[in-house]
């Protein structure tokens, strides 16, 4: 439903013949048009076809729609499907928000718009993309705007950062005010009864038989006092009590490695070699239906991603559930092999260049924005294209009062892209969290590899902190090229710790209404000044008063 191919079903070259431009006024085949900054809410996102530059491009194959991509992170989803794309279709103006079509037809130049609707928390950074023509034959010039490349907000599509400061000044002067209000009403009152009693006091006075009267009223009188300063604390204390609430994040991974039930299934060779390797894709329909994909790919689609950069590296046939599978061996190519039940196999030939793909990762693609989870299982191998493993590795660490020292040396590692990094992570309960990554330190040595290179020796260094949690540490380290895992020895014993979590979490609480008081209190100081300055004149005002009162 998603493209369409012409020609037969072998593999086509991977040499995409396509020219990214950052915006410009030459002869374009597809020219993407972003504003320089995106607000939250409603953004015009133009998208700007040539025909005559497609047709000539004698593209390999071309999506159904134009199709409108957003990427963030390096992971790429589809933001909008067109109606179907048709050269010779009319246009017709139509605003409709989230959505994409064609709004104009001039000659040779069809215009879409995308009515793209962007939240800074979530798009900040991202990159959007047009997309119709697949592998073309000819050079076919893109032009994007840089406001497509990196997608970034002006400062008043949302709260300015710089008016925070003054959003806690308006906070502070709020509960000043408040506190001033409250001040006066108890004011109020206890004046209100300490000159009753003292007309009380007068009262009796005149017609007192003796002093025990007075003395009398006069402890009443005090009795009825409340303690202005007491109240204030409470007051204060209560305004700055700070509920937190913790916050949720939706999680959705790709699982690497797993046996679990799946939607799609890609396994690769944990080492690849120049030559054909068979990288397999398994899908299982029952799940793709129920995923209720918003879209397929018309084909199982292969995709090498190399330096943040993707291209289709095979099409299979069309795709269709119920076609009978041949196996059939053809280097470059991919089809279906195997019809097992609800699980189809595909095989892809991947014909592997060291040079060209040692560090690129593999996808095996058909839905297209699933409504329902559908998980997707990949192995090792194919999330880094390796040749060549690490050999003669060893880690050692160093524990010592909550940081750890690591060490790391690789006798012998070869990587055609000059790339190696160590990665340091630590296992817990089944997951794995990345700590800290380094570049090696690298040296070469005598071994030639097939290209009368050298092989490298390296080593990597690591120190971190280690969070305080009851029992044992198992750290690991990821050696690239490969991927590979590597266990952490630890030299003492002393890397256990059996800390109370009862403590640890009884303090939490504690530091967090620390933090939050920390924002508020530097920014109510100057109306916690003036509030002082007021209460004092009122009480000079009130005491002023009284002893106006009590001389007449």
């Amino acid at each position: 439903m998603y493209s369409s191919q012409e020609g037969d079903d072998n593999c086509v070259p991977r040499s995409v013949i396509s020219s990214f431009i950052y915006f410009s006024a030459d002869a374009f085949g597809v020219e993407l048009e972003c504003p320089d900054f995106f607000r939250n809410g409603e953004n015009t996102v133009t998208c700007r076809i040539n025909k005559t530059a497609i047709r000539e491009a004698h593209c390999f194959s071309m999506y159904k729609s134009v199709t409108f991509d957003w990427t963030l992170n390096d992971r790429t989803t589809v933001a909008c499907l067109s109606p179907d794309y048709d050269p010779d279709a009319q246009c017709t103006t139509q605003n409709d928000p989230g959505s994409c079509r064609c709004q104009e037809s001039n000659g040779e130049i069809l215009t879409y718009k995308f009515f793209f609707l962007a939240n800074r928390t979530l798009d900040e950074g991202g990159q959007l993309e047009c997309k119709l023509c697949i592998l073309p034959e000819n050079p076919l010039p893109i032009n994007i705007s840089r406001g497509c490349r990196n997608i970034s907000f002006a400062d008043d599509s949302d709260t300015p950062r710089g008016d925070q400061s003054n959003i806690a000044a308006v906070i502070a002067a709020v509960v000043s005010v408040a506190i001033i209000v409250l001040v006066i009403v108890i004011i109020f009152v206890i004046t209100r009864k300490k000159h009753h009693c003292q007309q009380t006091k007068y009262k009796n006075i005149k017609a007192a038989v003796g002093i025990k009267i007075k003395i009398h009223m006069a402890l009443e009188c005090a009795n009825m006092r409340v303690s202005l300063d007491e109240i204030n604390v409470i007051r204060l204390s209560q305004s700055y009590t700070i509920n937190t609430v913790p916050s949720v994040t939706a999680q959705s991974k790709v699982i690497i490695d797993s046996t679990d039930a799946f939607g799609v299934e890609l396994k690769c060779p944990d080492l690849f070699h120049n030559g054909v390797n068979t990288v397999i894709c398994r899908i299982n329909k029952t799940a793709i239906r129920e995923a209720h994909c918003f879209s397929k790919y018309k084909s199982v689609t292969f995709g090498l991603t190399i330096n943040d950069r993707t291209t289709v590296a095979c099409l299979s046939q069309d795709y269709d559930p119920d076609a009978q599978c041949t196996p059939q061996y053809d280097p470059g190519s991919c089809r279906c092999q195997e019809s097992n039940g609800e699980i189809l196999t595909y095989k892809f030939f991947f014909l592997a260049n060291r040079t060209l793909d040692e560090g690129g990762q593999l996808e095996c693609k058909l839905c297209i924005l699933p409504e329902k989870p559908l998980p997707i299982n990949i192995s090792r191998g194919c999330r880094n294209i390796s040749f060549d493993p690490p050999e003669e590795v060893s880690c050692e660490a160093v524990y010592t009062l909550g940081s750890v020292n690591v060490s790391c040396v690789i006798g012998k590692v070869y990587s055609s892209r000059r790339i190696y990094k160590c990665r340091l992570f630590q296992r817990k309960n089944e997951s794995s969290t990345s700590l800290q990554t380094v570049e090696m330190v690298t040296s070469p040595t005598s071994q030639k590899t097939i290209k009368s290179e050298v092989k490298v020796s390296g080593s990597c260094q690591f120190s971190t902190t280690l969070s305080p949690e009851e029992g044992c540490y198992d750290l690991f380290v990821s050696v690239s090229p490969s991927g590979r895992n590597y266990s952490v020895n630890f030299t003492t014993s002393d890397y256990c710790t059996t800390t109370d979590q009862s403590s640890v979490s009884s303090q939490q609480p504690v530091m967090e209404s620390v933090e939050a008081a920390a924002f508020i209190v530097p920014a109510s100081v100057s109306g916690i000044v003036v509030l002082v300055l007021i209460l004092v004149l009122i009480l000079v005002i009130i005491r002023h008063v009284t002893r106006k009162k009590r001389e007449g």
